[in-house]
């Protein structure tokens, strides 16, 4: 019987620190930004790239994001990142912002970014 409530406990405690990192560290001037034209970094790897992304993504995997030049990026475009729940795009713009790009932002998870678009998209069409 203590063995369920420590493991229930537990849950409850991994599940909160998930929900921390993945949507409240979403950056909160994202619609801010989603006027300036960013670059959509997607960070997830290539396979699930491949079962679906934004239209507009890039992918670069976290793992390749330090070796990629920055020249790849242009520099008069902030640059949102996501991925599949949020904590590999918070990875992603402490890599970014350590290698000198300054105007990153954490899109957080896919689908995050994907509704906070498209109500960008119907704010901007009124």
């Amino acid at each position: 019987m203590i063995y369920r409530i420590f493991f229930l406990l537990l849950f409850v405690a991994l599940l909160g620190l998930y929900k921390l990192f993945s949507s409240s560290r979403t950056d909160s001037r994202i619609d801010r930004v989603l006027l300036s034209n960013p670059i959509i970094l997607d960070v997830r790897s290539p396979a699930e790239f491949q079962k679906g992304h934004m239209d507009e993504a890039i992918n670069i995997p976290i793992d390749s994001i330090e070796f990629v030049p920055l020249n790849k990026f242009d520099s008069t475009r902030p640059i949102i990142t996501y991925c599949s729940h949020g904590v590999r795009s918070i990875r992603a713009v402490g890599l970014l912002k350590s290698r000198g790009l300054k105007h990153v932002y954490n899109g957080g998870s896919w689908e995050d970014l994907v509704t906070r678009l498209e109500d960008h998209k119907h704010r901007s069409a009124k």
